[in-house]
């Protein structure tokens, strides 16, 4: 079975459709303290101007997601030493497990980075736990890793960052 995977922007017709993929990928997790939403993500991620979210899809099936927030906390812009600067986190990194080793978390990550660009971000940013390898590996193809922190209840993560290049004319 050769299947095309489609990627698109997610729009609020997709929520369902995200739900069930969360669920489905957190039940299969090895390690729940990998992916931990803050309360309320699934609502909030649909709501214009919190977050840009790429999804992968078989079939008009959702396999996959990565989400661009928009709005950065205080804390982790202290952290990063960019209080002043405008700053969006790539997270929510979410693929079924059939599909995973594919390489579609590093399509739907490049088309992320070149959202935060083309809105101007000056730094995008992310958090990793330091055993998730697969978010890791992939995550270092275009951040550092900046530092180590805890999140909660003795949780480390890794503080990543890339600092967004624009050239004379804002491309």
């Amino acid at each position: 079975m050769d299947t095309k995977i489609v990627y698109r922007e997610l729009s609020k017709e997709d929520k369902d459709q995200y739900r069930c993929l969360l669920t489905e990928v957190t039940q299969t997790l090895q390690r729940k303290d990998f992916f931990i939403p803050p309360p309320g993500f699934a609502d909030n991620l649909f709501v214009e101007g919190y977050a840009r979210s790429i999804g992968a899809f078989d079939n008009d099936k959702l396999i996959g997601i990565a989400t661009l927030l928009l709005e950065q906390n205080q804390k982790y812009k202290e952290k990063l030493d960019a209080s002043d600067k405008k700053v969006c986190e790539l997270g929510n990194y979410l693929v079924a497990e059939q599909y995973r080793g594919q390489g579609i978390i590093q399509v739907l990550q490049s088309k992320l980075l070149e959202i935060a660009k083309q809105l101007n971000f000056d730094i995008v940013m992310a958090t990793v736990h330091p055993d998730n390898i697969s978010s890791l590996k992939t995550l270092q193809k275009e951040l550092e890793i900046v530092k180590t922190f805890e999140i909660e209840d003795g949780i480390e993560r890794f503080l990543m960052r890339k600092n967004i290049i624009r050239t004379v004319d804002g491309k």
